[in-house]
C-alpha cells in the first residue's frame, strides 16, 4: 500500500483597505484644544473591500489616539463585498501636554488606565504610538528688526501607528495610519521699543504688531517685568487670541514719571506651546518741551 501524507496551509487573502479624500494621515492644528471641551476628533473614511472569492472575518483595531469610529469591530464580507469605516485621531488637552512635556525627538507612547504615558525602552518593544518631533521654519514676513531670511521656528508632532485586521485564523493585516499635531508660533515686528525723551506726565504711544503665521489657533498674553518708579509702560490690548494665521496691531505706551531712564521687557506667551516672545522697552523722561519736540 501507498502512504502520502500531505499538509499544507492555506493563505488568507487580505481586503483591500483605501482611504478617501484625506488618506491616511491626518493633520490636526494643535491651538483647537484650547475649546472648553478640551478634546476634538477628526474623522476620514476608508473602504474596505473583499476582493478575494472566499468569505473573510476579521476585526480591526488600532491604538490611541487613533480610534475606530464605527460601532462594529467585527466584520464578516462576503465576495465582493465593501464596508465603509469611520476611523479618527482624538486631539485632547491629555495628549498634548503629554507630548509637550517630553524633550526627546523620538519616543512611544501608550495609552493605560484611561490617560497617556510615555513607554519606556522595555514597554516600546511591545507596541505602542511612535512619536517623531520636527521643527520647520516660517518666514517673519512683519519684521523689522531681522534681516529677509529671518524666520521664526514652528514645531510639529508626527505619529505613526497602524490599522490591525486580525482575521479568524489568526492572519494579521496592518495598514499605517500618520497624524500630523502643529503647534502655532508667533512673532513680534520689533524686538525692541525705544521712546527716546518724553515730556515728563505725558503719555507717548507706539505701534507693535504680533503675528501668528502658523495656520493653528493660538491664544497669547503679556506681562511687564521691570521698574515703574520712574516711568510706566503699559500694552493695549494685553491677551487676546487668533483663530488661523493672522496679526494683530497692538499699542504700546509710555509715560515718564522722572527724568531717568526707564528700561523693562514685556513677556508675550503663546498657548498652546508655551513659547515665548520678549519685547524689550526704555524711554527717558525730560522737562524740556523743546528737547522733547525735537527728538
Amino acid at each position: 500500500p501507498l502512504r502520502i501524507d500531505m499538509t499544507g496551509k492555506m493563505e488568507v487573502p487580505d481586503v483591500v483597505v483605501t482611504a478617501e479624500e484625506h488618506g491616511f494621515t491626518f493633520k490636526l492644528m494643535a491651538g483647537i484644544v484650547n475649546s472648553h471641551s478640551g478634546e476634538h476628533i477628526k474623522i476620514h473614511k476608508i473602504s474596505v473591500l473583499n476582493s478575494s472569492k472566499l468569505h473573510l472575518d476579521f476585526e480591526m483595531s488600532t491604538e490611541p489616539p487613533f480610534t475606530i469610529v464605527s460601532e462594529a469591530v467585527r466584520y464578516s464580507l462576503v465576495p465582493r463585498q465593501k464596508v465603509k469605516i469611520d476611523h479618527g485621531f482624538v486631539l485632547s488637552k491629555r495628549l498634548l501636554n503629554l507630548l509637550l512635556g517630553e524633550e526627546r525627538e523620538h519616543y512611544k507612547i501608550g495609552f493605560n488606565d484611561g490617560d497617556y504615558s510615555v513607554l519606556s525602552e522595555e514597554e516600546e518593544k511591545k507596541g505602542g504610538v511612535e512619536v517623531q518631533v520636527e521643527e520647520k521654519l516660517i518666514e517673519m514676513s512683519h519684521s523689522v528688526n531681522q534681516d529677509e531670511n529671518s524666520k521664526v521656528p514652528e514645531r510639529r508632532f508626527n505619529l505613526h501607528s497602524s490599522l490591525v485586521l486580525k482575521y479568524t485564523n489568526g492572519h494579521i493585516q496592518t495598514v499605517p495610519v500618520h497624524c500630523r499635531i502643529i503647534l502655532p508660533t508667533f512673532y513680534l515686528s520689533v524686538e525692541s521699543m525705544l521712546f527716546g525723551s518724553c515730556l515728563v506726565g505725558q503719555t507717548t504711544q507706539l505701534p507693535v504688531r504680533i503675528v501668528n503665521p502658523s495656520a493653528s489657533p493660538m491664544q497669547w498674553s503679556a506681562r511687564f517685568e521691570g521698574e515703574t518708579s520712574d516711568g510706566n509702560f503699559a500694552l493695549e490690548p494685553c491677551r487676546g487670541s487668533f483663530h488661523a494665521a493672522d496679526s494683530a496691531l497692538l499699542s504700546l505706551s509710555f509715560t515718564a514719571n522722572t527724568s531717568r531712564i526707564s528700561t523693562g521687557k514685556f513677556i508675550f506667551t503663546g498657548s498652546p506651546g508655551g513659547r515665548i516672545v520678549e519685547l524689550r522697552v526704555e524711554g527717558i523722561g525730560t522737562h524740556d518741551e523743546v528737547l522733547q519736540r525735537i527728538l
